[in-house]
């Protein structure tokens, strides 16, 4: 990361005036859920929700900020968003403004725009709205997810200040339904307009008038989890000690298999406790309830 990417732990906050201009873009169902893995103070995101009664989730690495956001009613999780778990196809709205740099490590490292995108667009259910503010260059290594995933895409140039220090875009597009499959030409096309746009500095500027408009889908709520998170309540829900790590399949009713089908393991934490490391639902409570009558065996 970029020295002064750095110290704001790669905080770009959009300007309020492109956040009120964005809202001028969608329309809001009465009840909806939306989004914003990088919230920082959160204002950005509340401006662009002004207006409406949606529930606000938000998560920030950086715990002064995570603070702001929480002030600003923004039910916010102060955590590193890739280790963030949200329930697939359950958000209405994604407004995702990452950080603009490489991930750091060993091997493949990508652009953390497209990293960013990778992990949290599924969290958006069909028919729901992408609200993706990047520099304009890293349209070309999006443009094949946005592509696939994503259909009604605009592309709008920022122009305040801050915006046009960083070259800011934002791309607006509706999540595909399952079945809506693009022929490999369309997508190929798709592609090519993207990676095209990413050159081409006299883009439409997003204006106060109204733009192309988004209509947001209504959703109910949903939880945001850590592994953290997970972990504390598969311990509390069963707390077996363990003298060392061993397969679930060796204590648990379930056969070592999820409710959805999953296989899971299980590890000693220092304390000895039942710890999942890789399981995306824990057992029913009847199993724990079970678990806990034959004493882990």
């Amino acid at each position: 990361m970029r020295p002064h990417g750095k110290t704001k732990l790669g905080f770009f906050p959009l300007p309020t005036a492109e956040a009120e201009r964005l809202r001028n873009c969608l329309t809001f169902a009465l009840e909806f859920s939306a989004v914003d893995p990088c919230v920082g103070d959160g204002v950005a995101f509340t401006v662009l929700l002004q207006g409406s009664t949606a529930r606000r989730y938000g998560i920030e690495i950086d715990v002064n900020r995570s603070e702001q956001a929480r002030s600003l009613g923004i039910e916010t999780l102060h955590a590193n968003t890739m280790d963030v778990r949200c329930p697939a196809e359950s958000i209405s709205l994604l407004y995702l403004n990452p950080p603009y740099d490489l991930e750091v490590g060993q091997t493949n490292n990508q652009r953390l725009e497209l990293v960013f995108l990778e992990h949290t667009y599924r969290w958006l259910k069909p028919g729901g709205v992408i609200v993706f503010v990047i520099p304009l260059q890293q349209l070309k290594p999006c443009a094949r997810v946005l592509s696939e995933h994503f259909a009604d895409l605009t592309v709008y140039r920022l122009t305040e200040p801050a915006s046009v220090q960083y070259k800011q875009v934002a791309v607006l597009g509706r999540r595909r339904k399952r079945h809506q499959h693009l022929r490999d030409s369309e997508l190929l096309n798709s592609i090519r307009w993207l990676e095209m746009l990413a050159w081409k500095t006299d883009l439409s500027a997003l204006t106060d008038a109204h733009a192309t408009q988004y209509e947001i889908p209504p959703s109910g709520p949903v939880v945001l989890t850590t592994p953290a998170f997970r972990w504390m309540k598969w311990r509390i829900c069963c707390s077996i000690p363990r003298p060392t790590a061993k397969p679930v399949e060796s204590f648990c009713p379930s056969g070592g298999m999820c409710k959805d089908g999953h296989p899971h393991h299980c590890m000693a934490d220092m304390w000895g406790y039942c710890a999942p490391q890789e399981c995306s639902m824990e057992c029913s409570a009847k199993e724990r309830t079970a678990i806990l009558l034959t004493g882990g065996q």
